[in-house]
């Protein structure tokens, strides 16, 4: 293994597929560039942002990348707020999920893939089923720690309270999804 070689210098948020080879990258255009790890060399770039992106999740499988929106800014969302759905090996978008209000702050999928959770700046999560590019459950403004049980696809949810006193958290808020062991399948 050789160290101490810069292959590239990447800005902006990111995130790792799960085998370790696509690195996605956001850009302050809108775009996402997929970079080949062990080359260092774009694979591709992806557009259909209006404005900059802060959240990037890729599915278990590597195949699906999700992207979020940012919420504000001098590069913020300029009015589009819908999360977009990539094909990883093409680099097409295959879905708008549209209905957030503001910009998205976390994406999840869950371990199957056929759910994602997004998280936005209001606080608001929305479970989305991936396949038919429909919210399954909306789950609304939840305070740190809180549980909720009973949800279409049968998760437990934890999320954040991104507020304190009116005033936009200086915390980083954490998200996790967890299965409900008494609901095995997430799309019963």
């Amino acid at each position: 293994m050789q160290t101490g070689k810069e292959k590239a210098t990447f800005t902006g948020r990111f995130a790792l597929s799960p085998d370790g080879k696509t690195l996605a990258t956001t850009g302050r255009d809108g775009s996402i560039r997929l970079w080949d790890v062990g080359t260092g060399k774009v694979r591709a770039t992806l557009k259909g942002h209006k404005g900059s992106v802060f959240a990037l999740a890729f599915s278990p499988d590597g195949k699906v990348l999700a992207s979020g929106p940012y919420a504000g800014g001098i590069e913020g969302s300029k009015g589009d707020y819908a999360i977009k759905l990539w094909d990883v090996e093409s680099g097409k978008e295959t879905a708008a999920l549209s209905g957030h209000v503001k910009g998205i702050y976390s994406l999840t999928f869950a371990p199957d893939g056929k759910t994602l959770v997004a998280a936005d700046f209001t606080g608001v999560m929305k479970l989305w089923d991936v396949a038919r590019a429909r919210v399954k459950a909306t789950l609304g403004k939840v305070k740190d720690g809180a549980k909720l049980r009973g949800t279409p696809v049968g998760y437990w949810a934890i999320a954040p309270d991104l507020t304190d006193k009116g005033r936009p958290s200086q915390a980083p808020p954490r998200f996790s999804l967890r299965q409900d062991p008494a609901r095995r399948s997430c799309d019963r």
